[in-house]
This record gives C-alpha cells, structure tokens and sequence, in this order.
C-alpha cells in the first residue's frame, strides 16, 4: 500500500491528538494518585502536587478534551507544543517527588518504583508528541526498556499499521517490551494492595501475570537479537494484552461494586479503572501491530470536572 507524504503528515498530528486525549488524562491522574498519597501531616506537598494536578487537568478539559478530529493541520501542531509545554513541568516535578520519596523527605503511600513508573509512562507520552513533530524522541533507557542507549520509535498508534520492514519490527518490539514492563508492574501494585487470604484468588493471578508480563520482555529481546520468532511474539503478547486487559476490567468491575471479598483493597477504584484503560491501551497497540482492527475504546466515558 502507498500513503502520501501529505496524508502520513496529517495522520500523525491526528494520531498525536488520539494520544493527548489518552495521556493527557492519564498525566493528571498520576498527579490526583501523588496528591492523595503523601502524608496528610504534609500540607506544603499536598498544595504543590495539587497546583500542578489542577494545571494539567485545566488545560487538558479546556484545550484537549473538545477538540475534533477536523481540526486543521496547523492548528494541531501548535496543540502538540502547548502540551509539551504543560506535560514537561509536570514531568520534572513527577521526578523531583520520586527523588525526594527516595530520601525519605516525603512520606507518601507512593514508592519509589511506582513513582518512576508514573514518569516512564509520562516519557512514553513526550516521545510520541516529538515523533509527530519531527522532534528527537526519548532514549529507550528512558522508557525502561533494554538496549538503552538507542532512540525509541515512539509512534502514535495511528501510525503503527503504516509502518514496514525494520521499523516496523523495531517500534512492535519496543512497544511489546514496554507495555510488558508497564503491566508487569501494574500485576505487581495488584499482589501489593490486595489483602492476604481472603483475596488470595485476585492475587494469585495478578502474581501470574506479573510473571508472565517480565517473562514476555526477555522474549521481545531474544526476537530482536536473533531477527527470529516475531510473528510467534505478536502472536502470543496480543493474546497476554487481551487477558490482562480482561482481568483489569475485573478488577475494576469488582472494586466499583463492592464485590470483592471484604468490598474494598487498599487502593484507589480510580488506579484499577486506570490500570484498565491502559491494558485497553496495550490491546490496542497490538491489534495495530497486527493489521487487526483497531480496539475499541473502554466503556469509561471521561466527564470533565469543571475546577
């Protein structure tokens, strides 16, 4: 198939905007989850992650959220800057809390390696509005994934069934590895929030895919080293995405009943419908990679609050 300059051009700002609205939301969510995790006896840090929460969310309800997919060329360009220049800041302060939680001069409910994982996933978001700008884009030891040296493809998902050859074969592996680390560690939250014995099943499975997510890296990186086993790759990360994604949806299902056992786990509904819409992300992602249809969108419509 042939795709025009001008045609590719145009869909990587209209990709770039499908991403603001994903991201952009999951952004201010990291910073509701940092806000409502520090010590209540921290005042001064609960107000400063609130300044740069209410920022974001502003500027996404405002700027992102109601803009159409008619929108000109020009007029989404200018939109990608506007947001790098909001989702940057927010990202530098994501990492100056994840160093100061690391000495121990905030106390939050949040750890370290959750608090790096919150800015990966907030790189991952800057390298894709880079790509569509033309713009150098985030080392993969940015993103967390191996052979860090090298520039990641960050490419909107729009763009992934327009890609061929190597770069196909290199943006497919970079995201499996990535969104494998990423869910891994979503697996690993769940068997950590989850209470010992009378929620043994949910943790068991989180366990399990926690197992099966890390596994799935080592196997991307074998592919990639060998140029061996990546239709198999595809193949069986998609089949991972999807069962994750459905025993996210679980979850989440169950914690917005009450139907867990004791009704509750020590987290927020808000992280399991989180951790939902991104396994949704990832099945998406691969159905790309694939050739396959686009998934759909999760039932989780966004109302904006207006601040």
């Amino acid at each position: 198939m042939y795709f025009r300059k001008e045609d590719i051009k145009y869909d990587l700002l209209l990709g770039a905007l499908d991403e603001m609205k994903f991201w952009g939301r999951i952004v201010f969510e990291h910073l509701k989850f940092h806000r409502q995790a520090v010590d209540p006896g921290n005042e001064r840090a609960f107000r400063s992650i609130d300044r740069y929460e209410v920022e974001v969310e502003k500027f996404y309800n405002a700027y992102i959220f109601p803009v159409p997919e008619t929108s000109s060329s020009q007029m989404l360009f200018s939109l990608t800057g506007q947001t790098l220049n909001v989702v940057i800041p927010a990202r530098n302060f994501k990492s100056y809390l994840n160093r100061e939680i690391a000495a121990c001069n905030i106390l939050s409910l949040i750890d370290p390696e959750l608090a790096d994982h919150l800015i990966r996933e907030t790189d991952y978001f800057i390298g894709q509005l880079r790509y569509s700008r033309g713009e150098p884009t985030p080392t993969r030891a940015v993103l967390g994934i191996p052979d860090g040296t090298k520039r990641a493809i960050t490419v909107p998902r729009r763009i992934l069934p327009m890609l061929r050859g190597n770069t196909l074969f290199t943006s497919a592996v970079e995201n499996i590895m990535f969104f494998s680390r990423i869910h891994g560690e979503h697996a690993r939250h769940v068997t950590l929030v989850t209470r010992p014995v009378i929620q043994e099943d949910i943790r068991l499975q989180a366990e399990e895919f926690e197992r099966l997510m890390f596994a799935n890296i080592e196997r991307a990186q074998e592919v990639e080293n060998t140029g061996t086993g990546y239709d198999e790759l595809v193949n069986e990360s998609s089949m991972l995405a999807a069962e994750f994604r459905d025993f996210s949806f679980f979850v989440n299902d169950a914690l917005h009943k009450c139907a867990v056992p004791t009704g509750r786990v020590n987290a927020w509904p808000l992280l399991a419908d989180h951790i939902a819409r991104e396994a949704q992300y990832f099945v998406d992602v691969m159905n790309r990679i694939s050739g396959k249809a686009p998934a759909p969108p999760p039932n989780t419509p966004y109302y904006p609050y207006i601040i």
